[in-house]
């Protein structure tokens, strides 16, 4: 899936919304989050830039996220957020997830795997 692909889908989904929503993305935005959504599953998701890579989270409230998917690109990391719908893993080559240093398909350990 291209970016353009990506960016209609997030159009689409762009009604998925719980009560309150409207201030607490002007919070997060305010915080630093780049894109916020709700997928399918009513997760709230949001990108952010850290020291050396982009995060894609699965914001708990204002203050705090459940879970991180690191990504090497803002790009990546957008698309992912605007594609996955909750189950499973989020699609594109994360690096790890946080907390836990699961690698992912993108990670160290992939990668090493891959040239043995």
């Amino acid at each position: 899936m291209d970016f353009l692909d990506a960016a209609k889908r997030m159009v689409d989904r762009s009604a998925i919304r719980k009560p309150g929503d409207e201030e607490l993305f002007a919070d997060l935005l305010a915080m630093g989050y780049k894109h916020l959504r709700r997928n399918e599953a009513g997760d709230l998701l949001g990108i952010m830039e850290f020291i050396y890579t982009w995060g894609l989270c699965v914001i708990e409230d204002r203050t705090s996220y459940f879970k991180r998917y690191c990504y090497s690109g803002q790009g990546e990391a957008l698309v992912a957020c605007v594609t996955w719908d909750g189950q499973g893993d989020p699609p594109g080559n994360w690096i790890v997830e946080k907390p836990g240093g699961r690698s992912g398909p993108g990670g160290r350990h992939a990668k090493e795997q891959v040239n043995e």
